[in-house]
């Protein structure tokens, strides 16, 4: 054997031992999970990114800027997805998986391919009595299918027709509202198309995932009143997902901006709930003895481990949770805004139509993805709110940095803002005593107690605002910078 055949033979060898350590870690980290009926649904979820190209065209989109780069465009055959759903979803009968499942992508309705995929998925699980049926499937959608009724009629009656094997098909609704149209690149939605998304949210108990962008977020006061005007029913308007977008549009008028905003906000939702401080209390500490709705922008986000005393926390979103497929090549990515193709972890190897092994092609990456936390981060470690913010997008730090593990500066001001604002409107309002005593966890209360302590002149350059409700910064002539929420 020369020298070239003894380099071969090792390198394949090592392929091997990649590829069997990528299947040992998708068996411990997500495969026993999705067999364990007992875990959180949260950790039993099945991401599948159908296609990457959108036609849509909203200001602060990730596709709309990296489409091309995030799911080639030769992989995005309709003919080919279709037929690696159903081999995944074969494989994944198989294997007696119970999972919730996402469907990604760019706008499926608008061309119908989204029933292609669903057909598929009910041919597969129409038994109603299939013990390995998903628990549900989620679209996120912006609802552009409402401008028609003969569409929204459509969709419906496919909601009905998987809701009668018990597999509840859940559509996302992502609609920012009125007032925030022109981001969505569409600002001519009318009463009418409102209407029709109320009664369509309303009849099958779905909810508005709206986006809180630095674009125009001086607008968003007024948008956040009219979802909770009279034209929106309450059981609606309480389940709102006002999820801030991370990006690097977050400038110190936008950040002021946004402080307003949020002190709104506050100001809102306490009154909503009749000022009580108690009950107001375990909502913002995320107490389990608080009705909760997903992400919350009253949360003071704690990610303090009582257990171990330990300020491990992993990334606030599903990349750490959830297994997500590439359908067009079968790949391993970590998330639909990661799939990079050198952030590719592996792809599924297909032998007579049907999932044999992996292929494993970055594990190093997927190691440090899923192990993250904010010990392991130089930027996280030693960041004033470790314990509160609810940590970065990978995806939204490769854009703007070109590196996956560092947060752009913009990112880190809004939560730094953010939280720092909240702790000091939380002061102002009375909240601690009632904090402190629904905490019932003297270590995190001391994490809290110190860094009020080190914000202790922000107090004093902001009590006056937080007073007065903190509603006019401008009439101090002062933005968020000048009084010191970054530090």
């Amino acid at each position: 054997m020369n020298s070239e055949d003894k380099i071969l033979t090792y390198l394949n060898s090592n392929q091997q031992e990649r590829d069997a350590l990528l299947n040992s870690f998708l068996e411990r980290y997500f495969y026993q999970n999705f067999r364990d009926g007992e875990k959180p649904a949260a950790y039993r979820a099945v991401e599948l990114f159908i296609k990457g190209n959108c036609p849509n065209n909203c200001a602060y989109c990730y596709l709309k800027r990296h489409g091309k780069e995030l799911y080639p465009i030769n992989e995005q055959s309709n003919e080919q997805i279709l037929k690696n759903i159903k081999i995944f979803l074969d494989f994944y009968k198989k294997q007696h998986f119970r999972t919730e499942f996402s469907l990604f992508s760019s706008d499926l309705f608008k061309d119908g391919f989204i029933y292609d995929v669903l057909d598929v998925f009910y041919e597969e699980f129409k038994d109603k009595y299939n013990p390995y049926r998903p628990i549900s499937i989620m679209i996120p959608d912006h609802g552009n299918f409402l401008y028609s009724q003969e569409e929204t009629d459509k969709l419906q009656a496919y909601i009905d027709k998987f809701f009668d094997i018990n597999l509840r098909l859940i559509i996302s609704l992502s609609i920012d509202g009125k007032f925030m149209d022109q981001n969505r690149g569409d600002a001519s939605r009318t009463d009418e198309f409102y209407q029709r998304a109320i009664d369509f949210a309303s009849k099958n108990f779905y909810a508005f995932h709206p986006m809180v962008s630095a674009i125009n977020i001086d607008k968003w006061i007024d948008n956040y009143d009219w979802w909770h005007s009279n034209e929106v029913p309450a059981h609606l308007a309480d389940r709102l997902m006002m999820l801030e977008v991370r990006d690097d549009n977050w400038t110190p008028k936008a950040l002021n901006d946004y402080l307003k905003f949020l002190n709104h906000v506050i100001d809102e939702e306490f009154a909503r709930g009749n000022y009580d401080k108690a009950l107001f209390a375990k909502r913002v500490i995320g107490s389990d003895k608080y009705p909760g709705k997903g992400y919350d922008n009253v949360l003071l986000i704690h990610t303090l481990n009582p257990v171990t005393e330990c300020d491990f926390a992993s990334t606030g979103c599903s990349v750490a949770k959830n297994l997500c497929v590439r359908v067009g090549d079968l790949a391993i990515v970590p998330c639909h805004r990661t799939s990079y193709e050198q952030y590719v972890i592996g792809n599924y190897v297909v032998e007579n139509n049907e999932i044999v092994n992996v292929k494993c092609k970055n594990w190093e990456i997927a190691s440090a993805i899923y192990s993250w936390n904010r010990n392991s981060f130089p930027q996280c470690s030693d960041c004033a709110i470790r314990y509160w913010c609810v940590g970065p997008c990978f995806g939204s730090n490769f854009e703007s940095t070109g590196d996956l593990f560092w947060t752009p500066i913009s990112v880190c001001n809004l939560f730094k803002a953010k939280t720092n604002f909240q702790f000091m409107k939380y002061e102002a309002m009375g909240l601690m005593p009632y904090i402190e005593k629904e905490l019932n966890d003297a270590n995190a209360w001391e994490k809290i107690k110190k860094h009020m302590e080190k914000m202790k002149g922000q107090f004093d350059n902001c009590g006056e605002l937080l007073i007065d409700k903190i509603s006019d910064t401008i009439r101090h002539q002062k933005n968020a910078g000048d009084v010191k929420l970054f530090s």
